[in-house]
């Protein structure tokens, strides 16, 4: 899988698997993509939408992005042991 050429879902992806199976809040990933504060009205749907295409990207892969309603957050969770290469 390579997001060489998306880079806020690359951000999203490092994010989420330097802390696997953790729940990461909406101003995490706010920050990690974008190097901002989370702002409701300005990055829930630019969040929601990244978060859909990571889904869809990560779909056979063996990894899983899930919603953490309750504490508001998404988390990634995998079958095997995972292993990101940054590129160079």
């Amino acid at each position: 899988l390579s997001l060489t050429t998306r880079p806020v879902l690359r951000k999203l992806l490092y994010a989420l698997a330097e802390r696997p199976a953790e729940t990461l809040s909406k101003d995490d990933l706010t920050r990690a993509a974008w190097g901002q504060e989370y702002d409701p009205l300005r990055h829930d749907n630019p969040l929601f939408v990244n978060v859909s295409r990571l889904r869809q990207l990560l779909k056979d892969t063996g990894l899983s992005l899930d919603a953490d309603n309750d504490r508001g957050g998404y988390r990634l969770t995998s079958r095997d042991q995972l292993v990101l290469r940054r590129p160079r």
